[in-house]
């Protein structure tokens, strides 16, 4: 028998109309969750509900005491990806929210990205 898919929590539907006017986005399961794309570039995570977006040097002041997407190894251990939870006041905003996901896909492109995981500190 076919395991039945969750349906798209809200979340997703939301980003797809505060985010349009930046630019058509390409939402795609991963996981347990989703990704966010523009032009097949991923700029963003859905997961559990919350959203992140690529973080780096250019933009990680922006997400100052917002937690990181992090993955439990089989060893236990917890790694730290460099996706940050977008504040709800940005989720909310619709001129903040499509500056954030501008600068989270500049990072992707390159501009002030480092590696993809690095461990907490």
């Amino acid at each position: 028998m076919a395991k039945t898919r969750k349906p798209r929590p809200p979340i997703v539907d939301a980003l797809e109309i505060r985010l349009a006017a930046w630019g058509p986005i390409q939402v795609k399961r991963l996981f347990s969750g989703f990704a966010l794309y523009r032009d097949g570039t991923i700029f963003g995570l859905v997961m559990r509900e919350r959203v992140y977006f690529k973080t780096g040097p250019g933009n990680l002041a922006d997400y100052d005491g917002m937690p990181p997407f992090s993955i439990r190894r089989p060893d236990g251990r917890e790694t730290a990806t460099r996706y940050h939870e977008v504040p709800g006041t940005v989720l909310d905003d619709p001129d903040e929210l499509p500056a954030w996901a501008d600068k989270a896909l500049a990072v992707t492109l390159g501009h002030g990205l480092q590696s993809n995981l690095h461990e907490p500190e």
